[in-house]
Parts: C-alpha cells; sequence; structure tokens
C-alpha cells in the first residue's frame, strides 16, 4: 500500500496541487463556470431528492472551489463540505481523499467527480467505507472517454470489474448509466448503497 509520506505521494499531492492553485483556472472557476457548474450540480442532485438524507453529512472528495458544496447547501443539504488539497472556503476544507477527516461512520453521501485523480485506490474505497454510515449512499459522476487530462492518474478498463466491483463490492449498485455529457464533461453516473 502506497505510503502517504511516499516521495510518490508527495509528488503526486505536487502534481495536483498545480492545477488547484493556477490562478488563471481560480478565477475561470469563481467567476465565469461558478453559475453553470452550480446549476448543473443541482440537476445531479435533484434527481436524488427523495433517496438522499438531507439531514446527513454529505462530502464532496476533490471539490475545487466547491460548486457541487453550494449545489448541496442550496438543495437543503446544510452539512456538506468539501475536501480538495487546496481548501476554497467556505465550501471546501484542505484535506486528501487517501485520508479523510472524518469520524467513522459519520457521513450519509459522498460525492465526487474526480474519480480518475484518485493515486491509490483502495485506500481511497478503504476511507470511504470508513465514514460512510449504513444506509449511506456514493455518487460518482465520471469520464469514461480516453480523453483524460494530464492531472488523471486512476485510469480503469472497466468500468465494473475495475471500479466498482474491485473497490465496492460490498455495496448496491443502485445506478449505473450511461449520461449525456454535463457541464464537467461527465458522461457515465453510479450510484451505490451501503446496505
Amino acid at each position: 500500500m502506497e505510503n502517504l509520506n511516499s516521495q510518490k505521494h508527495l509528488d503526486y499531492i505536487n502534481h495536483q496541487k498545480e492545477k488547484t492553485t493556477n490562478p488563471v483556472k481560480i478565477k475561470k472557476w469563481l467567476e465565469e463556470e461558478w453559475d453553470i457548474k452550480l446549476n448543473g450540480f443541482k440537476e445531479i442532485f435533484s434527481q436524488y431528492d427523495e433517496t438522499f438524507n438531507k439531514n446527513g453529512k454529505c462530502v464532496g472528495l476533490g471539490a475545487r472551489t466547491g460548486q457541487e458544496i453550494a449545489a448541496l447547501r442550496e438543495l437543503g443539504y446544510k452539512d456538506s463540505i468539501g475536501i480538495d488539497l487546496v481548501p476554497f472556503e467556505p465550501y471546501t476544507i484542505e484535506g486528501d481523499f487517501h485520508k479523510l477527516p472524518f469520524e467513522n461512520n459519520s457521513v450519509s453521501l459522498v460525492y465526487s467527480n474526480a474519480v480518475d485523480h484518485v493515486l491509490n485506490p483502495l485506500l481511497w474505497s478503504q476511507e470511504i467505507d470508513r465514514i460512510l454510515n449504513k444506509g449511506g449512499y456514493v455518487l460518482f459522476n465520471l469520464r469514461l472517454a480516453d480523453d483524460h487530462d494530464i492531472y488523471s492518474v486512476f485510469k480503469f478498463n472497466d468500468l465494473q470489474s475495475d471500479l466498482i466491483d474491485k473497490y465496492f463490492s460490498n455495496y448496491k449498485v443502485i445506478v449505473n448509466k450511461p449520461i449525456k455529457e454535463n457541464f464537467a464533461a461527465m458522461d457515465w453516473e453510479v450510484l451505490l448503497y451501503n446496505e
């Protein structure tokens, strides 16, 4: 298992931070893209309005500037917070999704569209499993097309066998389907339930 203090992990952190600290990207995310992404995330989460627990804790992994967290809060999920290597208060706190700063069984929803940025899928999935309570959900938006960016490190050939079966076999698959490419260039959605 990858040591979080290894040179490989430190190089990964520094490489990922390049994107998240880029002032041109930050300006774009916070200004011209903010409303587009906010509304896009509202659309994603609204389809599960009768499914997710609005009184539970929601965590966004790889949340950058936090549009998904703003969307969750606006939809009534008041206890929502994002995690990223660079904090963007009030929506995103600093953290590594390979070592999440949450208590065991304390989260009812984990969301991410940054699965391709995971360096150590085993450690990442174990952390999700550790913090997610029974009856909780994991929602992923993925890009299965081959044109990932230079920050993508977790690439899989087959979604079912290389991600779901390998790392989330103890979860019930509720949704595993293609979606119309959305505002964030995601083209697949997976919803898992922790029975």
